[in-house]
């Protein structure tokens, strides 16, 4: 099952449990969802060399917002092996309870496997462009949540001198606000689309929605 994701201590499972409490950090886990998501973290790291390695070459991208398509040249069957494992592994752990980097990091390997699927048939575009909307939810969340801790730990100083001071991280806590609503709206819309039998648990905090 591998060391705890929130503290790296080492997991002791006894027993068919579906729960196991971090015994560093008393952090409960999921006992199948970090299975499933050790073994799909494994893959996706096996698919990454395989692409080094020269089967297949794709577009280098920063973040999600670049429009650079994926090649649809037909894929190596060892690539495709692990693009599945990652896929099937991934829907089940996100279907459970993660913390919350596993939920990003799991999202964001779905948005990266399903955009390179999808032009060789293999993935619907639907699906390849929820995953990458959700990716940039959970990333903007994540950014939201650091900026509000710095905000509440300010130093101490008057009012006047703390609120100029903090004037520009407000501004930016603002913008992700907005923008975490406009793209809870998108997320929900593209769910409610794609029809999901079991949608990934995903702890989705903060916007105006």
């Amino acid at each position: 099952m591998g060391p705890c994701p929130v503290c790296e201590a080492e997991l002791v499972i006894s027993g068919q449990v579906e729960w196991v409490t971090c015994p560093g950090c008393g952090t409960g886990l999921h006992v199948r969802a970090q299975q499933a998501f050790a073994r799909a973290h494994a893959a996706y790291l096996e698919a990454e060399v395989l692409q080094e390695k020269g089967h297949v070459v794709e577009p280098r991208r920063a973040g999600y917002r670049a429009k650079a398509r994926p090649s649809a040249a037909p894929l190596d069957e060892d690539l495709v092996r692990a693009y599945q494992q990652v896929y099937s592994g991934l829907h089940v752990a996100l279907q459970h309870t993660l913390v919350d980097s596993q939920q990003l990091s799991g999202v964001t390997m779905m948005a990266e496997i399903t955009r390179r699927l999808v032009p060789r048939g293999m993935a619907s575009s639907l699906e390849a462009e929820y995953w990458t909307a959700l990716a940039i939810e959970l990333t903007a969340r994540d950014e939201l949540a650091t900026l509000e801790k710095a905000l509440a730990a300010g130093p101490k100083r008057t009012w006047v001198v703390r609120a100029v001071a903090a004037l520009p991280q407000r501004l930016r806590r603002r913008q992700l606000l907005r923008a975490l609503g406009r793209l809870r709206r998108q997320v929900d819309e593209l769910e409610k689309a794609i029809g999901f039998l079991e949608p990934p648990r995903i702890e989705r905090r903060g916007g105006d929605a």
